[in-house]
């Protein structure tokens, strides 16, 4: 009996310990779960934040090989970014943005690119292997016999119209392409179109929001979206301030003369001024109609009487009424199931070579006249580093460069304690500007930044900085070009060796010898 009772408790002591685990186990260990799973929650909060902020984080190019292939995986919503490129050097500009998309501000939607036979198989392997880029291979549409070579080849982005047609199959051109799933195996739905030649200056996943819904009441449901081309109206599109006054005056003529001939292209000859979008940048509802709708604009232009008649007019005649349909910088939308995005979606870089701010900011409804900016210290040649677009401050530093305003002139702007005044172009580049495209001076793969600053000395920093971001990127991100391939005697600031001694770069004095080749593996030597 002893025995059994002592069995009894010693079972019963156990059955307590036991119960007493289980209850702590519930009482402390859960706690510690809810607030492990919250404090994800919260990373992954702050790490959207900072993917889809005014801030994106610098990074160090070097590095750009060991992540980031696994973006648009599993992808189920329908979204995709589309690039084109012809060349080369555009297929390179176009890798720069594919990085940022996927590196910097850490997108998760799928990518396609659209490229000819003159992009070389290095690049589409590139796109393919490092950065899971969908590549398809056509050749541009075929325009008027008397069409313009450069616009010919930007025709090619039209064909982003029937996206999901070009992905269902592969053309027969090539062994090269590797058309891939949509999203999550199914349709794209809608896509962001995006020439090369620009710079990504922040996250526009947000854009995808604005078409196949009721964004627009008056418009209804939207197929396209493009930013409003302010510079038609603001009259400074490309103006040159650096030269002689004599040279200047020429070079306004001939501008002058060239938007005339867009305009006119744009109203059918009419020659009425009227509003406008640009096709640089194009937010798309894809859609089978959508594709038999660009079709038929492309006959009719082939078929034709008018010649000057490309990407960017056919977009406006066949989805804003020509810029009929209230093209305001608030947004708003226009004719023909299209809707108007501010021009922050697309800015010429030219505003900072001539220190003029676009017609969109906030600053030219004040009337602003911008003084010159004199530099505290001396900055290096290379115009600054950082490989990215940081936040907005009164006062903006690159290299040991403090930026303010001169004491000879007023500013807009409010002073700081300090007697610092807020700088539009700069606020602007840092904390407005979603896309920047580059028109003035040249594309950033044909001059160094140090050229920048010699050509442009009265520009605004920023616009030689402009040159540094995408120049760094395209040194790292970009494939070598070796001699002889599409495009290698237009980079200026690459190295070949030629018989044991250096080939002057970018001007082709290498001939066809094919012993000569690139003294590194990178897209750049010098900055």
């Amino acid at each position: 009996m002893r025995h059994t009772s002592r069995t009894n408790i010693v079972v019963c002591v156990v059955l307590w310990l036991l119960l007493v685990h289980i209850i702590r186990s519930s009482v402390l260990c859960r706690p510690l779960g809810l607030s492990w799973d919250r404090d994800v929650d919260d990373d992954n909060k702050n790490d959207h934040r900072k993917s889809s902020s005014s801030s994106p984080p610098s990074y160090e190019y070097q590095h750009v090989q060991d992540h980031g292939r696994d973006h648009g995986r599993g992808n189920s919503k329908g979204n995709a970014y589309v690039f084109y490129a012809t060349s080369n050097l555009y297929a390179c500009s176009a890798m720069v943005n594919v990085d940022r998309l996927t590196r910097v501000f850490r997108t998760p939607h799928p990518i396609y690119i659209l490229v000819s036979r003159g992009v070389s198989e290095k690049y589409t392997r590139t796109f393919r292997d490092v950065y899971n880029v969908t590549v398809l291979v056509h050749e541009p549409p075929r325009l008027h016999d008397g069409a313009a070579p450069y616009y010919q080849d930007v025709m090619l982005k039209l064909l982003a119209f029937g996206l999901n047609n070009l992905t269902s199959t592969t053309p027969s051109t090539t062994s090269r392409v590797d058309p891939g799933p949509g999203p999550a195996g199914g349709r794209v739905e809608r896509a962001i179109v995006m020439d090369a030649d620009v710079l990504v200056l922040r996250s526009l996943d947000n854009l995808f929001g604005l078409v196949g819904g009721d964004f627009d009441a008056d418009a209804g449901v939207v197929d396209v979206a493009a930013p409003h081309a302010y510079w038609l109206e603001q009259g400074q599109h490309r103006q040159q301030q650096h030269r002689q006054q004599e040279q200047q005056q020429q070079q306004q003529q001939q501008q002058h003369k060239q938007q005339h001939q867009q305009t006119n292209a744009m109203d059918g000859g009419r020659g009425t001024k009227r509003k406008g979008v640009t096709s640089a940048v194009m937010v798309l509802r894809l859609s089978d109609v959508l594709w038999e709708r660009t079709e038929n604009a492309l006959d009719r232009v082939r078929r034709g009487d008018r010649v000057e008649v490309y990407d960017m007019d056919l977009i406006n005649e066949e989805f804003f009424g020509a810029g009929l349909g209230g093209a305001g910088d608030d947004g708003g939308g226009g004719g023909g199931g299209g809707t108007v995005l501010p021009g922050a979606y697309c800015t010429l870089n030219s505003h900072w070579e001539v220190q003029e701010v676009p017609a969109w900011s906030r600053f030219s409804d004040e009337g602003y006249s911008r003084p010159p900016l004199k530099k505290t210290e001396n900055s290096s040649s290379g115009g600054g580093g950082g490989g990215g677009v940081g936040n907005a401050d009164r006062t903006h530093r690159s290299n040991s460069t403090t930026i303010t305003a001169a004491s000879d002139g007023a500013a807009a702007g409010t002073a700081d304690g300090r007697g610092l005044v807020e700088d539009p172009l700069t606020s602007l580049f840092y904390g407005e500007a979603h896309i920047l495209h580059f028109t003035a001076l040249g594309k950033p793969w044909s001059v160094t930044v140090q050229s920048v600053h010699q050509a442009r000395p009265e520009a605004h920093p920023l616009f030689a900085e402009q040159f540094l971001l995408w120049r760094r990127a395209a040194k790292y991100v970009c494939p070598a070009l070796g001699v002889g391939e599409t495009g290698w005697n237009e980079i200026v600031g690459k190295r070949y060796t030629h018989p044991g001694e250096a080939v002057a770069e970018g001007d082709g004095s290498a001939g066809p010898d094919v012993a000569a080749s690139p003294v590194t593996d990178r897209f750049l030597d010098d900055i």
